[in-house]
């Protein structure tokens, strides 16, 4: 439930960080992790003006899952000269 009020935050943000990525692992708890995660990407995909990237991973919460996506994440957030 925490997580969906989090997410419902992003519906009447007025400022959102340029660039957004997010990601989930698919056998994160269904009610805890992942459903609030779509409702998120629902509500980040429909923001004007923000570069957002969702990534579903086939993994559940843990370490793996977390290393395997972070240089794409930072690589995202963080694109240097290319996208200025």
């Amino acid at each position: 439930a925490q997580l969906r009020q989090y997410s419902a935050q992003f519906i009447e943000a007025e400022v959102l960080p340029r660039r957004i990525f997010q990601s989930v692992g698919r056998y994160e708890a269904p009610g805890r992790f992942y459903k609030p995660a779509l409702a998120l990407r629902d509500i980040l995909r429909a923001k004007p003006g923000v570069y957002y990237r969702f990534v579903e991973l086939g993994s559940g919460h843990g370490l793996a899952g977390f290393r395997s996506i972070l240089p794409e994440a930072l690589a995202w957030v963080f694109p240097g000269a290319a996208f200025s």
